[in-house]
């Protein structure tokens, strides 16, 4: 689908001094009014450019250029003006804009070009199914942008580019990222102005550190900016951003810092004794189950709902490690048949069991199904460290209590479940502390979504 181009550019007149203006066309006075009004509002775009945004749209000439900023500080922005420019700077060329997964391309970054680019009356053509854009250059030549994903960085190969975008580096796997970005770099060879720029939010000390700081060089410039940078947000939003993550990533989501991770536990909110209950299940109470499946080890806690003080408080009365999900369900069977013959018990699976099984023909979730057992299970499963924040936020603010006696496993998890050197979340190895961890990630984030975050595409209800 084509988008017309405006008689003058958003971009004319601006930072970018090597683009012209279009002659304008001289017509009535109403007519020149419009155009001179147009203008104007270009250069007031412009004059609102935040420092780190005008700083990163000015470099031309930087082969290797990262923004890392945290949340709110207009890195989507920055990213969606520098790929236009280099088209622009490119005329002709074919440039390459790189996201973590497809669905961010579709779900993220073209509805943000094209809401920037059609009130900027920028002429282009998105083809879907070829997965590109051909933009109109003010000379008249046509850049192609090829939307592309970590995903499938293999496609990379053969092409013959002069300039690349990438967004959100730092949620890739290292290993991926670095496969990625070696291939990246061997396709930029063409064009005017070459050039990689990169966005993103750190995470912990992982590939944008590792890039731009560890191994800095003459052909990298890293600029920095942090979510108070930028005057245009509100209030609240901050305020939101403070109460949802613990001090531990607050450094990362809203200063722009590497932080490290590697010498924080991941639930490092839980206090024993701050944390710690005696509750017991009623014979009246509704029963709560988070469970993680695994090949001949499968984890799952229990819990119940309290009103403490005023407010709601989640107690985890147990927790349970099997052979697979059949012994699962006889478990739960076992502990908690009242609740089930009166449809009191709902577990929040690991959202994987919809698809797969460790023990059966059968998936996961038809087998507790089967049991009689109501399962309620995201589409998707949940980020990592959103659910890990929103844990901590919970245990800070007192909301989630643990029988730590009848818990041994999910209390192990609590205290020793720490991040590896890259800033993730420890799997694998001799002492895996996660299964039970991310059995109460499932449970806490299904059931005590409580800090306003949004579910991943609904729960699925069964």
């Amino acid at each position: 689908m084509a988008f017309k181009k405006r008689s003058s550019s958003i971009l004319a007149e601006t930072l970018f001094a090597d683009l012209t203006v279009s002659s304008l066309v001289r017509g009535n006075d109403d007519e020149n009014l419009k155009q001179r009004l147009e203008a104007q509002r270009e250069r007031d775009r412009v004059s609102s450019l935040l420092v780190h945004q005008k700083a990163f749209l000015e470099d031309k000439t930087t082969r290797h250029l990262g923004l890392v900023a945290g949340f709110g500080a207009g890195k989507s922005y920055s990213l969606t003006v520098k790929i236009l420019q280099l088209c622009f700077d490119n005329p002709g060329y074919t440039g390459i804009a790189l996201e973590p997964t497809y669905g961010m391309l579709q779900d993220i970054l073209i509805p943000q070009l094209q809401d920037i680019w059609d009130e900027w009356g920028i002429s282009y053509t998105l083809f879907r199914g070829a997965a590109e854009l051909k933009v109109q250059c003010p000379d008249g030549e046509t850049s192609k942008v090829l939307l592309r994903s970590f995903e499938n960085y293999q496609r990379l190969r053969g092409i013959n580019a002069a300039w690349a975008v990438v967004d959100e580096i730092d949620t890739v796997k290292p290993q991926i990222a670095n496969q990625a970005f070696q291939l990246l770099q061997g396709r930029i060879r063409s064009g005017i102005n070459p050039q990689i720029a990169v966005c993103s939010t750190p995470e912990g000390f992982g590939w944008l550190y590792e890039f731009f700081v560890k191994n800095d060089d003459e052909s990298k410039r890293l600029i920095k900016a942090k979510t108070t940078d930028n005057p245009y947000l509100p209030d609240s939003y901050i305020e939101s951003l403070r109460a949802q993550y613990p001090p531990a990533l607050i450094e990362a989501y809203l200063n722009g810092e590497f932080c490290n991770l590697a010498q924080s536990s991941v639930f490092n909110e839980f206090d024993r004794a701050r944390n710690s209950s005696a509750e017991i299940v009623q014979t009246d109470d509704q029963v709560w189950i988070g469970a993680d499946f695994n090949i001949g080890m499968c984890h799952f806690c229990c819990a119940v709902l309290r009103e403490e003080a005023g407010k709601r408080v989640m107690h985890v009365v147990a927790n349970h490690v099997v052979r697979d999900t059949y012994a699962m369900v006889a478990k739960i069977q076992q502990l908690f048949g009242n609740q089930i013959l009166r449809g009191a018990c709902t577990i929040f699976p690991d959202p994987a069991g919809q698809a797969q099984s460790t023990s059966s023909t059968k998936t996961d979730h038809q087998i507790l199904r089967e049991g009689s057992i109501q399962v309620k299970a995201e589409r998707k499963a949940p980020n990592v460290q959103e659910s890990i924040a929103h844990c901590n936020v919970l245990f800070h603010q007192e909301k989630i209590k643990v029988v730590c006696e009848r818990c041994p496993e999910l209390t192990a998890s609590l205290e020793q479940w720490s991040y590896d050197d890259r800033g993730k979340p420890m799997k694998g190895g001799n002492n895996d502390y996660s299964h039970s961890g991310d059995a109460l990630r499932y449970l806490v984030w299904g059931l005590m979504n409580g800090a306003g975050r949004s579910m991943q595409r609904g729960i699925r209800n069964y």
